[in-house]
C-alpha cells in the first residue's frame, strides 16, 4: 500500500493430488509485483490452491519482514492443530 517492497517466504503444506511445481511456482513470483495487505495476500494464496487442487489438507504461511518493529505471519489452514507447523519467526525474518 505504501509502494514499497516486502518480502516474506511462503510456507505450504499439502496433502491431495499431485501440484504442478513449475505453475505453483510461477503463482507465487507472480506476487512480486501484487500490492496487498500481507493477510489478503496469504488468504489469496491458501483460496486460489484450494479451489484449483481441492486437498484433502492445506496449510498456507507468509512470515513477512518486519515494519515498524511488529512481525506479521499470516496462518490460514484446514488443520485446526497444525502439527508439522514451524512456529516462531523464519531464518529471513
Amino acid at each position: 500500500m505504501t509502494g514499497q517492497p516486502d518480502w516474506g517466504s511462503v510456507w505450504i503444506e499439502y496433502t491431495g493430488q499431485g501440484l504442478d511445481h513449475a505453475a505453483l511456482l510461477r503463482y507465487l513470483v507472480s506476487y512480486r509485483t501484487h500490492t496487498g495487505f500481507h493477510e489478503q495476500c496469504a488468504e489469496q494464496i491458501f483460496s486460489d490452491l484450494w479451489s484449483v487442487y481441492g486437498p484433502d489438507r492445506l496449510t498456507v504461511c507468509a512470515w513477512f519482514l518486519r515494519r515498524g518493529g511488529l512481525d506479521i505471519n499470516c496462518l490460514r489452514s484446514t488443520d485446526p492443530v497444525n502439527s508439522g507447523f514451524p512456529w516462531g519467526r523464519a531464518p529471513r525474518q
